[in-house]
């Protein structure tokens, strides 16, 4: 979790699917939803949220963009998924 706030993220609990999904929601201080594969390298599942958060494009402004954002869902093979709140 210290890796997210380098990032500028604040988690504030982790929630562990069924082990046979292997997946972890991570829900940030702003209601945003992180969810991982834990079978993917970690190290490269923490680049892709950099590399989506530096999206200028994407997130123009960190806090604006976590406030509406439902969740950011990263898969094997770099594939991002995001969807934003209504």
């Amino acid at each position: 979790m210290t890796e997210l706030s380098s990032l500028s993220l604040s988690p504030r609990e982790a929630i562990i699917a069924s082990p046979a999904t292997g997946y972890i929601t991570i829900v940030l201080d702003s209601g945003s939803k992180l969810i991982v594969d834990t079978h993917d390298d970690l190290s490269v599942v923490l680049g892709n949220i950099g590399a989506v958060l530096s999206d200028k494009a994407l997130v123009p402004a960190l806090p604006e963009f976590l406030q509406k954002l439902d969740y950011l869902k990263l898969d094997a093979g770099n594939k991002v998924v995001y969807k934003m709140r209504k």
